[in-house]
């Protein structure tokens, strides 16, 4: 609250004065109303949308599935054979189907940076020409 109006609150200062400062206004009036988030003009920023594919149980076809437990990284290096992709690692979590129960591992080919920051491993036919 600015002072002016503390002031009129207080009974220190007069009506007709109190309402010129709050008609001008204030500088903590101006901090008081001042506007969370972006600024006017500002740009939205360009993100990537990467489609995922979700797991599905090979019993029922399910994707309804309880929370994954019993995490295993797997620090294995290659190709993925369907995709062509490179990878770094294997992460491998259990999990269970909601709908008929059926226990199943999901495994997910990571292709993260080693220490340095380098990828080790690139995908078929990189670098040629």
């Amino acid at each position: 609250m600015s002072t002016s109006k503390q002031k009129l609150l207080a009974g220190q200062i007069g009506s007709a004065a109190a309402l010129a400062d709050f008609e001008r206004g204030t500088a903590s009036d101006a901090a008081d109303r001042a506007r969370k988030g972006r600024p006017k003009g500002a740009r939205n920023r360009a993100r990537d949308q990467v489609d995922a594919e979700a797991s599905a149980c090979r019993q029922c076809g399910s994707t309804r599935r309880t929370p994954y437990f019993n995490k295993r990284e797997l620090p294995i290096r290659g190709i993925h054979l369907v995709t062509r992709k490179p990878y770094t690692k294997i992460v491998i979590r259990r999990t269970k189907c909601q709908d008929c129960g059926q226990h199943r591992d999901d495994r997910h080919f990571l292709n993260e940076p080693d220490r340095r920051g380098r990828r080790r491993i690139r995908s078929a036919g990189a670098g040629k020409k």
